[in-house]
């Protein structure tokens, strides 16, 4: 099918340039990729492993009406658990019931 007339010779010609400058943009985008990719695999892995030492502190929230656990923290730091291990860790509602509970009478004897 061969087509004719004015109306396809100006069409052809605006495809021309329109190629041209699509393959252009094309070209700009992925040439720092095309070029990134190729001169990162030529450099030697960069790793290097440390091996920390860290001892972790198991607390248990628990109820007292039934002994149940309501909260599990596991800490990186001595000594009792803060207001806000408790808050970030349990959540508000047992942060707000913590704060109010008076300390265990068991526990300083």
């Amino acid at each position: 099918m061969k087509f004719s007339g004015a109306h396809h010779r100006l069409t052809r010609k605006a495809q021309s340039p329109f190629f041209f400058i699509t393959l252009i943009v094309l070209l700009i985008y992925l040439a720092p990729i095309l070029l990134t990719s190729a001169s990162a695999e030529d450099e030697p892995d960069r790793v290097v492993w440390i091996t920390v030492d860290t001892t972790a502190y198991e607390w248990w929230l628990a109820r007292w009406a039934d002994n149940t656990i309501a909260c599990q923290l596991n800490l990186e730091h001595d000594g009792f658990p803060t207001a806000l291990d408790i808050q970030n860790t349990c959540g508000n509602a047992l942060y707000e019931a913590w704060l109010v509970t008076p300390p265990c009478v068991a526990a300083e004897n």
